[in-house]
């Protein structure tokens, strides 16, 4: 799994490429996967693109 954190939100992606984004403000125990909610769409292409970017800075191809 990858991942990523910000204060309030996180995006998980597994290795089937699927996708999980939890509120942790209002769900700290990731229960709510929002991943599919068009009202949070921005927010998990966002994550997943920094979270791309880091991979991609570090050299790993594993985010591909």
């Amino acid at each position: 799994h990858l991942s990523i954190r910000r204060q309030r939100q996180m995006c998980i992606r597994d290795r089937a490429k699927q996708t999980q984004l939890f509120q942790l403000s209002s769900d700290p125990y990731e229960k709510n996967n929002l991943a599919n909610d068009e009202a949070q769409r921005q927010v998990c292409e966002q994550l997943q693109g920094l979270m791309q970017q880091w991979f991609r800075a570090q050299g790993d191809a594993v985010y591909q």
